[in-house]
């Protein structure tokens, strides 16, 4: 049994209605080979799909296709770890200092000017030009600053059926 099965089949819909995400409501798991039929030119996905699913920074792998809704009622797809944390796409050169040096914005969006990180590791960095040794020798010293409320339920649902790991790929 998948995970994506086991919490699909478990969490009735009102659950899933009070699972928030980043303040998004989940509405299902989707497999995660769909990141690389049906999402792989999806504008967003497509650097996991390119490059690679792991932070540059401290190697946490992006193994959940999660679709959410907004409180305005539009829908989301979204990489997350095992443990929920919200995978982002980071611009090496930000945008603002692309802007700032004249870069054409294809220049900036461009899939060589970005790399996978996931959202605590990302905020670390903002929007400032820095090196992936300087971030994770920030991170190193100022700690991973990522508690997430409300997946307590989904992990627990995966851990009873025995299929809770680091890395879910082999059976997602």
């Amino acid at each position: 049994m998948t995970v994506n099965s086991v919490v699909n089949a478990k969490l009735s819909s009102d659950q899933k209605e009070t699972m928030i995400l980043h303040g998004n409501t989940l509405i299902e798991i989707l497999p995660l080979s769909d990141l690389y039929t049906v999402y792989k030119d999806h504008y967003r996905l497509t650097v996991f799909v390119h490059k690679v699913r792991e932070c540059v920074v401290c190697g946490r792998e992006g193994v959940l296709l999660l679709k959410t809704k907004d409180k305005g009622g539009k829908l989301h797809v979204d990489l997350y770890t095992d443990d929920f944390v919200l995978m982002t796409v980071d611009h090496i050169i930000p945008k603002k200092i692309g802007k700032e040096l004249m870069l054409a914005k294809q220049q900036i969006e461009d899939l060589s000017n970005k790399q996978p990180m996931c959202n605590p590791c990302n905020n670390k960095k903002s929007d400032k030009e820095i090196s992936i040794e300087e971030l994770k020798l920030k991170i190193l010293q100022n700690g991973y600053p990522y508690k997430h409320k409300g997946v307590e339920i989904i992990r627990q649902l995966v851990h009873n059926e025995g299929i809770f790991s680091r890395n879910l790929e082999g059976i997602i």
